[in-house]
């Protein structure tokens, strides 16, 4: 989860996306409100970098910077669960530095509580896919009656990268971009149910892996 303002330090030279200042409330925050956040933010960082009206291809990439923001399941949950006056702060904030101090009166969280082992899987083969360019690991969780699983936390674990994490959002799905391509242990905590690792090939040349995962019946 984002711990700092400097969301999009990439985007020095890029303007003209401010957002809005009205509030949705904690708990009710979709996709369209974490674009008006992260494209307030760029517009923060380019007016105190003095950036004039971005070009073209800068507005693909504010695009991009949104939609993979956004589209990361994670980071949408910790937009959403940000306090209502922390999330109004940084909708008002018009320089970097009003942003940081937004984000150093956030509440101290809460620790987090501790996972229970998931019980032992098969020993993952070796990899040997394409080691190139980076990977997509995508996915949708459900119930044994193909109902939508939300709020399940699905972890990918590789010896590259340690653990990554994402929350499933409201239709289930998860996603992880910009990887390094790989074998992933996959495991889905939910609710209750532990479903176990399995091993999981990634490649890479900007592929996508698609591994969704069915929740049985307790």
């Amino acid at each position: 989860m984002p711990s700092t303002f400097r969301l999009v330090l990439l985007a020095a030279a890029l303007a003209g996306c401010g957002g809005g200042s009205s509030v949705t409330p904690r708990g009710h925050r979709t996709a369209s409100d974490c674009e008006r956040l992260v494209r307030h933010t760029i517009d923060a960082l380019a007016r105190e970098n003095g950036a004039g009206a971005p070009t073209d291809e800068q507005r693909r990439e504010i695009d991009a910077l949104v939609d993979e923001r956004c589209g990361d399941a994670s980071y949408l949950a910790w937009v959403d669960d940000l306090p209502d006056a922390s999330y109004g702060c940084l909708m008002r904030a018009q320089t970097m530095a009003e942003g940081d101090a937004c984000m150093a009166a956030l509440p101290a969280a809460a620790p987090a509580p501790t996972r229970p082992a998931p019980p032992a899987g098969p020993k993952c083969a070796a990899f040997d896919g394409d080691a190139t360019g980076s990977a997509t690991l995508m996915g949708v969780v459900t119930t044994a009656d193909g109902a939508p699983f939300a709020g399940a936390t699905v972890v990918a674990t590789s010896g590259d990268q340690g653990e990554l994490t994402a929350v499933t959002d409201s239709k289930g799905g998860y996603l992880f971009i910009d990887r390094t391509p790989g074998i992933y242990e996959i495991t889905v905590y939910a609710g209750e149910q532990i479903i176990p690792h399995h091993c999981v090939s990634v490649p890479g040349a900007d592929a996508t892996t698609t591994v969704d995962v069915t929740i049985p019946a307790p």
